[in-house]
């Protein structure tokens, strides 16, 4: 028996001790291929058995005793026949003569598991009159009904007489009659061959009929365990482009990508949080598939399973490897018993099409996008862990190399409604299926006990699933399943060649510290040892915490569905499945006059004129709308600003907008990634403002609206009723003067109607001056008006100490950045006892700014002042504004010193916040509190604006204070007037020069296609060289982005793109295509074109021969950047561009090469190969070099790392600074298309170096 299982697949055994089933024991312990695993508690040991077939997907074998040890057996029984999984049960019994008879430790054991088994037969106690042939074709009869559809357990009930006795007498060699050829062979007793289903029933033929008539289609993706099947489902959800629901047990709940641009533009619309947008009445009430697939059979969320039976009547079809019903609501109206795999093999091969509506799927993505966000913030502000941030932070844990296991009651619907389902990770153990799949994450594999959901044997099926499926396994279960199988603790001691184990324990009764539990998993992960890691909570707590959840979530989707309900422009274009796209963006550089200095600039700067400089973005549609923006750099070089507007101007048009883009909540990033091709993060925050203004404004402008309406669906449209409302502003003050003339001007502005003041400090010698002048202001204007102060972050901690001692009778409002060392900022709180607000702290927020700002919940910062072109847009300054009234602070809204147009944007947005803020106090049952003075007192720094109509306040109608009006924003930014005086310089898209050139170079004519931009009279000359298979195209983008301070000129090399040679009739030999050969074709073309030293920008092979050259002729070349250049190349270079969301077009892009045997000819003469090595070369080059590398790209990051070292090496520190490497982030190998923008600001700056080198 323990043979044929063995021949059969069946290698792991587990036993339960006992002397009855010694014979079986001995059997399998003897084995040399068998593994074997012991357990006193036969109902752990099965559910351990359950957890291995999970795992592997094949059956474990079970041998017990008799009596009630194979009772024991029963709860895991059932559980493997509800979830199909295979197992052999392996019975000891007393021999039929005891039975019945009082004999001990005997019971009826024939059809003990009744229909919870897929087969039942006992075999008789072992005599020689018994073949062992039937014993070899019951084993296989038996693992053939464990294994075949309806999988599951299966029970051979085998009677011992005394199993342990001496047995004297000869037996008879006659029951091993026939053996012979097994016994040879190595094979099982009875191959069994499974016969394959055909889909040419007519009825298929229906479903796919109703499946290509879908308009409204929904893929749900229910428990699916096996890696084939999981891909299948990929496969088929990229092909119907449908709506796809994927549960916690589908493997895909929990992805993990490779980079936020992939996240962008995965082929896939995952709805991961349909549960909680389903608590928005209205979103149930719209959401109504015509089609319904679900692949799988069980479905977590109760509220998805309501939604299904409430679409009924509609098509639902369900397909899943068993015959059973698995429709308790009785609404599948199509049941089809196949594998995934041949299922969508089939719909696949059928070739059929989709016709699905765009405008649902829009909405759907729309609706999941805010309530994602929703959830993920709420999760991650919260100050006390909870169960919903286990489930988020265990699951972002994980990495590829590990699964996951999950209990039931709330770990399983927790980790269904909450877990992380795209983060960021890298494969780092373990063979990546995903990676070779097509698609731009890799699933983590998650497993539950589902057929009957109870409570017992979780840990010892966790165990088993280790075993089973080879990886880590964290397993997240309650207090109660833990107690309830502390036997299990028992199989976790046994390492019996598995992978490590962190169980996590949740053990509500209590309070802990969040980043502990991070930081244990983190731990766990990279540690051998198997790991128990008890997380306490509160019930209450969690209670409360989950019905927040749920009311934040069901606003979310709500507001965002009335949103887009309202677009009725996008949607008309949405519901013919075409999306309004953007014809072009011009933008004009301005410069207005101020009326004082900006109170940046160093006191006693009394300069007779000061002015303000930027740029105002016009942005218009094909529909012919026009949006403005408003770019408006403080802090940031005027160049580099003009470079990325250059840049947008180009990749922006022709790109769609999308219906999500005025929710803000991650839209606007999104969008960037997936259809401008950029980390949304490169963009320079004065820029992206402006850019995020402008969108607003077109889709404004489209839908007939203002910005404040397409922002809050709720908002007062532009009539009487939006009149009245407005915006309190704070004055500014500059603090350049004496104490009594800052009071007097104080005072003239609360005359004024003003209620809020911010006066600037430390811009005197000694932090006392400025308390004294704090102190007459109070003298002079009462207590009445809010007092603010702002130290610019000037103060060393003492002296910020000091002023705080001197006021701290004032009644400051707050402070704002009152120390140089933002470390320092709740030690000043705490032992100062002044109230702080955060202004130049938020300013350099990146992707998780939730984690930077969790730094600073302490009680005694009470406000954080946010500058949208400083943060970086709107939608970062609503996520700020949104933590800082969850956290119980002030958000106010403050300008730098901007035109007319942004400060009316501002004031739109303020108000927006102000609505905001009333409804998120409504949900939480909290009075709203007192409305904020916004930081806009800029407006009176402004001398002339870039509106015909300058920007302008007044008191308010009914309370006599001085308030922005929301209605004259509006129409302001409706009806904008651009001031021509006030323009300097405008940027409209400029067209590149494309032309050939003939140069003649060792018999060779090379008839070169040439791409150039920029005024031909610019000395400063930058020559650009394409990678292998690339052309000059490639570099459009950044030569468009620089045309404006330099010469920009691009090359396809010989065989590449619109290039062609042909070889003179004198030659003997074929063409040489060597690197010396290009470099001297290169070397006439730069004195065709030019008579200055030129700066070569070359990326990989581009990169080598950009090398050559400035070696061999820096007679012409002032420097080189060497993008990802090096000898060798491998696959895995391309990963991360394979991820790009522009992938498909840059591969079309590399097919169009004029020349291909040429090309052919390149690739063989310019390999790496044949190379000359320049190593040595290094040493002694004269040109300065710049070599940029992807921080992912671990092959080219080393050898850069060489050669910088080389090119410095024997040379002293005056020279060794023109050499420089520079690892651009979130990149790989094709840096300059995955982070585009980065690599212009380095060249840009590269080239600058040069000139005041040359200088």
């Amino acid at each position: 028996m323990i043979e044929e299982c063995y021949r059969l697949g069946l290698t792991y055994f587990c036993i339960a001790p006992g002397s009855r089933s010694s014979p079986l024991t001995i059997a399998a312990t003897s084995h040399p291929m068998i593994s074997c695993i012991a357990c006193i508690d036969e109902r752990s040991l099965a559910f351990h058995a359950i957890g291995y077939a999970r795992g592997c997907h094949k059956p474990a074998v079970i041998i017990t005793s008799s009596g009630t040890a194979v009772s024991n057996l029963l709860p895991a029984v059932v559980e493997a026949s509800q979830e199909f999984l295979p197992l052999l049960l392996l019975t000891a019994d007393r021999p039929p003569e005891l039975l019945d008879t009082g004999a001990n430790q005997a019971i009826n054991q024939v059809n003990h598991y009744g229909s919870f088994v897929r087969h039942f037969f006992s075999l008789p106690a072992p005599t020689d009159i018994i073949s062992t042939r039937m014993v070899l074709t019951t084993v296989d009869s038996a693992v053939y009904h464990a294994t075949s559809s309806p999988s599951g357990p299966v029970h051979i009930n085998c009677s011992f007489r005394e199993p342990l006795e001496n047995t004297p007498q000869e037996w008879s060699k006659s029951c091993l009659k026939g053996l012979e050829f097994w016994v040879s062979s190595g094979q099982p007793f009875t191959t069994y061959i499974h016969s394959h289903s055909s889909f040419a029933h007519s009825n298929f033929a229906d479903v796919l009929g109703i499946i290509q008539g879908a308009k409204q289609g929904l893929l749900l993706i229910g428990a699916v365990f096996k890696e084939d099947d999981i891909c299948a489902a990929l496969l088929l959800a990229k092909h119907l482009k449908w709506a796809v629901i994927a549960d916690i047990l589908s493997g895909l709940r929990l992805r993990k990508y490779r980079s936020s641009l992939s996240r962008s533009h995965e082929g896939i619309l995952f709805v991961d949080h349909l549960d909680h947008s389903l608590l928005s009445d209205e979103v149930k009430q719209w959401i109504k598939p015509d089609v319904i697939v679900q692949i799988g059979s069980r479905i977590t969320s109760k509220r998805i399973s309501q939604m299904l039976q409430h679409c009924f009547p509609c098509s639902y079809i369900l397909i899943d490897n068993h015959p059973s019903r698995h429709d308790p609501s009785h609404i599948i109206t199509h049941r089809i018993h196949s594998s995934i795999s041949q299922f969508t093999d089939w719909v696949l091969g059928s070739c059929v099409t989709t016709h699905i509506n765009s405008k649902w799927t829009s909405f759907l993505c729309s609706i999941n996008m805010m309530v994602d966000w929703e959830i993920s913030f709420l999760i991650n502000s919260e100050n006390s862990l909870t169960e919903p941030y286990v489930a988020h932070i265990t699951s972002e844990a994980l990495d590829y190399g590990s699964t996951m296991c999950v209990g039931n009651s709330m770990p399983i619907r927790d980790a269904d409604m909450y877990a992380n389902g795209s983060s960021l990770g890298e494969c780092t153990r373990g063979n990546d299926t995903s990676s070779t799949s097509g698609f731009p994450f890799h699933w983590i594999q998650v497993a539950g006990n589902r057929g009957a959901s109870g409570i017992d044997g979780l840990l010892s099926t966790a165990v088993g699933f280790a075993m089973g499926h080879n990886k880590r396994v964290v397993c997240v279960i309650g207090d109660v399943s833990f107690l309830h199988d502390t036997n299990g603790l028992a199989l976790l001691k046994q390492r019996i060649s598995r992978k490590q184990m962190t169980v996590v324990v949740i053990n509500n009764h209590g309070g802990a510290i969040c980043t502990e539990l991070q930081n244990a998993l983190i731990k766990s992960q990279h540690e051998e040892a198997d790991c128990v890691i008890e997380v306490e909570s509160s019930i209450d707590a969690n209670a409360n915490f989950h019905s927040n959840l749920r009311k934040f979530a069901c606003q979310a989707a709500s507001h965002a569905f009335s949103t887009i309900s309202r677009l009725s422009v996008l949607n008309s274009f949405s519901q013919d499945s075409v999306s309004i796209k953007i014809c072009k963006l011009e933008s004009f550089q301005y410069r207005i006059q101020l009326c004082a200095p900006l109170t940046t600039t160093p006191a006693g700067n009394h300069h007779s004129k000061h002015y303000r400089e930027g740029f105002v973005l016009t942005l218009h549609l094909e529909d012919g709308s026009t949006g403005i923006g408003e770019v408006a750099p403080l802090k940031e070089n005027l160049l580099d600003v003009k470079e990325q507007l250059q840049f947008l101007t180009h990749v922006i048009k022709g790109t769609p907008l999308y219906l999500s883009l005025p929710l803000l909540k991650g839209s606007f990033s999104n969008w960037i990634s997936t259809n401008l091709g950029i980390p949304p993060d490169s963009l320079l925050p004065s820029v992206r403002c402006g850019l995020e203004m402008a969108i607003l404004s077109v889709i404004a402008a489209a839908e007939g609206s203002t910005m404040l309406n397409l922002l809050h669906p709720c908002a007062p449209k532009e009539d009487c009723s939006t009149k009245s409302l407005n915006v309190k502003i704070c004055a500014l003050i500059d603090s350049d003067g004496t104490p009594e003339e800052v009071a007097y001007l104080a005072a003239t502005l609360v005359e004024e109607g003003f209620t809020a003041i911010k006066l600037k400090v430390a811009r005197r010698a000694n932090p006392i001056e400025d308390a004294i002048v704090i102190q007459e202001i109070r003298r002079k204007i009462g207590f009445q008006v809010q007092l603010r102060a702002d130290a610019n972050r000037k103060w060393s901690f003492d002296q910020a100490l000091l002023f705080g001692y001197n006021v701290i009778d004032c009644a400051l409002q707050y402070i704002e950045e009152p120390v140089n060392d933002e470390d320092d900022i709740i030690k000043f709180c705490e032992e100062s006892g002044l109230p702080v607000a955060l202004d130049e702290t938020i300013d350099n927020l990146q992707e998780n700014p939730l984690k930077m700002l969790a730094r600073f919940k302490h009680n005694g910062i009470v406000a954080v002042v946010i500058k949208p072109s400083f943060v970086g847009g709107f939608e970062k300054a609503a996520l700020i504004a949104r933590w800082e009234r969850q956290q119980g602070k002030m958000a106010v809204v403050s300008a730098a010193f901007e035109s007319g147009l942004a400060l009316s944007a501002y004031v739109q947005f303020s108000c927006f916040l102000e609505m905001q803020n009333a409804e998120l106090c409504k949900i939480m049952n909290t009075e709203p509190a007192s409305p904020v003075a916004h930081g806009l007192g800029t407006y009176k720094w402004l001398k002339e604006d870039v509106t015909t109509k300058l920007f302008s306040i007044s008191r308010g109608a009914v309370n006599g204070f001085m308030e922005a009006s929301v209605f004259d924003a509006g129409q302001t930014l409706v009806n904008f007037d651009i001031n021509q005086n006030a323009l300097i310089q405008s940027f409209k898209a400029e067209e590149v020069h494309n032309y050939q050139l003939k140069v003649d170079v060792e018999g060779v004519t090379f008839s070169i296609n040439v791409q150039e931009i920029g005024d031909k009279r610019n000395d400063n000359v930058i020559v650009f060289l394409h990678g292998f298979l690339g052309t000059s195209e490639d570099w459009i983008p950044t030569m468009k982005a620089m045309s404006a301070s330099s010469r920009c000129i691009a090359f396809d090399l010989p065989g590449h793109g619109g290039s062609k040679m042909q070889v003179n009739d004198d030659m003997d030999q074929g063409p040489n295509l060597s690197i010396k050969v290009v470099a001297d074709m290169l070397h006439k073309l730069f004195r065709i074109l030019t008579t200055s030293k030129v700066t070569v920008v070359g990326y990989s092979m581009g990169a080598r021969i950009a090398l050559f050259t400035a070696l061999r002729c820096n007679n012409m070349v002032k420097g080189a950047v060497l993008i990802s250049g090096s000898p060798g190349l491998d696959d895995e270079l391309w990963r991360s561009l394979k991820n790009h969301p522009q992938f498909s077009q840059i591969v079309a892009s590399r097919m169009k090469h004029d020349d291909v045997q040429a090309l052919a000819k390149a690739l063989s003469d310019l390999s790496t190969g044949r190379q000359p090595s320049l190593w040595e070369d290094l040493k002694h080059t004269k040109s300065p070099i710049l070599l940029i590398v992807g921080e992912r790209d671990e092959k080219f990051k080393k050898i850069a790392h060489s050669m910088c070292s080389k090119l410095k090496e024997g040379k002293d520190d005056s020279v060794k600074h023109l050499h420089t490497m520079v690892k651009i982030p979130n990149s790989g190998h094709a840096v300059h298309i995955e982070n585009p923008l980065h690599v212009i600001h380095l060249i840009s700056e590269f080239v600058t170096r040069l000139d005041v080198l040359d200088s």
